[in-house]
């Protein structure tokens, strides 16, 4: 059921997300020495990475019931969807935490 697939692919999603963000924020923070930038790129990597399973968890079910095969058809939706809403995550928090932690110009 897509309940049942969405539910797991949910926690998994959580799951990996949480972990890159950790790691590649603490990377971020170590290699320029900003703790900022480290909260930036964290966050933004934690919702990137949850939407874009989420997503892909999704838009099968999504395909099939409107009668497009999923497999053509997800591959370049996802790609092309995670792209632009990952990007748009990440400018969004960044000019957010900026505005919030008086950064920048």
């Amino acid at each position: 059921s897509i309940w049942s697939v969405l539910g797991r692919e949910i926690r998994v999603a959580l799951l990996v997300a949480t972990a890159c963000g950790t790691v590649v924020g603490l990377v971020a923070w170590l290699w320029l020495g900003q703790w900022q930038l480290g909260l930036v790129v964290a966050t933004s990597m934690f919702w990137g990475v949850s939407f874009a399973a989420c997503l892909g968890g999704v838009l099968p079910f999504f395909f099939r019931r409107i009668g497009v095969d999923p497999a053509v058809a997800c591959g370049p939706v996802i790609t092309s969807t995670n792209d632009v809403i990952s990007i748009s995550i990440y400018l969004g928090i960044s000019t957010l935490l900026m505005n919030l932690l008086g950064i920048g110009g």
